[in-house]
């Protein structure tokens, strides 16, 4: 009962992390300027270290829409049917913020108008990806729970 509690915590707090700023990508051109996507959108780094901001990308969005389903999930201990499904649906929502982080990774020559563009992937992007595979812990703990008292209320 307690390990999809902890994978589910785990999950919020990296997300948490996330959401709260840190560095997904970082794009640079040919020249000495960077582009940083973050949570809260692009920053554009100049030569002087100076950033302005030039676009709000709503990726914290994704975020707080999954470390309120993370929440959610831990709060429907009493039917762990519903707790199954949403965190089955949690899953699918996780997957697809996954395949919108690897079309942002391409987005590199539209943030900074060149042809050859470096990424290379923060801090940020190892915590989404690493709250993927705690995802599917957690739904397999939440399925062995389920199959558990399902047995135990076969035997009543």
């Amino acid at each position: 009962l307690a390990d999809h509690f902890t994978w589910l915590w785990m999950i919020m707090i990296l997300l948490l992390i996330v959401t709260l700023g840190a560095t997904i990508f970082k794009f640079q051109g040919e020249g000495e300027i960077q582009y940083i996507l973050s949570a809260s959108g692009v920053k554009l780094t100049g030569i002087d270290k100076q950033t302005a901001t030039i676009s709000e990308l709503p990726f914290y969005i994704g975020g707080l829409v999954l470390i309120l389903m993370c929440f959610f999930t831990l709060i429907m201990f009493k039917s762990l049917k519903r707790q199954l499904s949403l965190a089955r649906l949690t899953g699918f929502v996780y997957f697809i913020v996954l395949v919108a982080l690897g079309f942002a990774s391409f987005l590199g020559t539209y943030f900074t108008k060149e042809e050859n563009v470096s990424v290379s992937l923060g801090a940020g992007f190892y915590m989404i990806v690493l709250g993927f595979p705690l995802v599917l812990l957690a739904i397999r703990g939440i399925k062995k729970d389920k199959d558990l008292i399902d047995s135990v209320n076969r035997l009543r």
